[in-house]
C-alpha cells in the first residue's frame, strides 16, 4: 500500500506534551501579576501589593473521523483492511492536532498560536521585505525581552519561507545562510510544514518554546467497527473518536511574524 502524503507534524517533535487519563474539566492555575518589593527608609512604610491569579481551562473536545471499506476490497487484498483504516484515521488525527496547535481558530476547535490575542504573545516581527538575519534574531529577542525564553525554542514556518531563508546569507555571500544546513537558525532548531494557512497571511514564521503546548486527553481512543449499518451494500464502517483539548500555557513564549517570510 502506497502511503498518503500528509503534512509534516512538527509540534510534538519540538516539545509539545500530552497529559492523558483526565476526568472533568482541567484548570491550570497561572500567575497574572506577582508581588512587588520596595526599598524603604528605616521607618518607612512598605506598600502593599497583591498577586493576581488566573486559570487556563481545558475541556473535552470531540475529535473524530469515519472511514469505510468494502468486503470486496477485503477479499481482494492481503492487507488487513480494518487495521489499515484505523492507522489511517489515527494518522489524520495526529496531523489535525498539530494543525490546531499552530493555527486553530477556537470555538469547536482549540485556539492555536497564530490566533492568540496579540497581548498574549511576545512582540511580533514584520519582515517588510525579503527576510534578513537581523529580522530572524528579532523573534528570539522579543521572547527573551518578555522573560519567556526557556527550554529549547525553535522556529517553524512553511517550506516557502524555509527555502527563502536557505538562499539568503547572514552577512555576505561568503557567510552561511540564515537557515543553515543542519536545520537551525543560529542556535535554535528550525522546521517547516504545510500546516500554516494561506490566508489571511501566508508563509508566516513562528518562534517559541513548544513545550508550552499541552494536549489534554480524556478516555483515550474510541474505535467502533460497524459491519451492520451498510451490510446490504457490503460495506464496513470504522469510526474513531478522541476527547482531547490543546492549550498553550504561556503565550509570551511565542513570537510570530505579521507578514510572509517568503517575500
Amino acid at each position: 500500500m502506497v502511503s498518503l502524503l500528509r503534512n509534516s507534524s512538527r509540534v510534538v517533535e519540538l516539545g509539545a506534551r500530552t497529559i492523558s487519563g483526565l476526568t472533568g474539566d482541567v484548570s491550570i492555575p497561572r500567575v497574572i501579576s506577582g508581588a512587588t518589593v520596595y526599598w524603604v527608609s528605616e521607618d518607612g512604610t512598605i506598600a502593599t501589593t497583591t498577586a493576581q491569579f488566573g486559570q487556563i481551562v481545558g475541556k473535552p473536545r470531540r475529535l473524530g473521523g469515519r472511514s469505510q471499506f468494502t468486503k470486496t476490497f477485503l477479499a481482494q487484498t492481503s492487507l488487513d483492511a480494518e487495521s489499515f483504516t484505523r492507522e489511517d484515521l489515527t494518522a489524520a488525527m495526529g496531523v489535525e492536532l498539530d494543525r490546531v496547535a499552530i493555527c486553530g481558530s477556537g470555538g469547536a476547535e482549540p485556539l492555536g498560536i497564530l490566533n492568540l490575542a496579540s497581548g498574549d504573545l511576545s512582540t511580533g516581527v514584520t519582515f517588510g521585505a525579503a527576510p534578513t538575519w537581523i529580522k530572524y534574531l528579532e523573534f528570539a529577542a522579543a521572547v527573551e525581552t518578555a522573560n519567556a525564553i526557556s527550554g529549547n525554542p525553535a522556529y517553524v514556518t512553511t517550506p516557502s519561507s524555509k527555502y527563502k531563508a536557505r538562499g539568503i546569507p547572514r552577512f555576505s555571500n561568503a557567510s552561511p545562510p540564515i537557515w543553515d544546513d543542519e536545520g537551525k537558525v543560529g542556535e535554535f532548531r528550525a522546521r517547516s510544514t504545510n500546516q500554516f494557512p494561506s490566508s489571511p497571511t501566508a508563509n508566516q514564521v513562528v518562534f517559541g518554546n513548544f513545550a508550552e503546548v499541552l494536549y489534554l486527553e480524556w478516555a483515550g481512543l474510541d474505535v467502533v467497527v460497524d459491519p451492520y449499518t451498510s451490510a446490504a451494500n457490503g460495506i464496513v464502517i470504522v469510526t474513531i473518536q478522541r476527547l482531547i483539548d490543546m492549550v498553550i500555557r504561556q503565550g509570551k513564549a511565542f513570537s510570530i511574524s505579521a507578514d510572509s517570510g517568503a517575500q
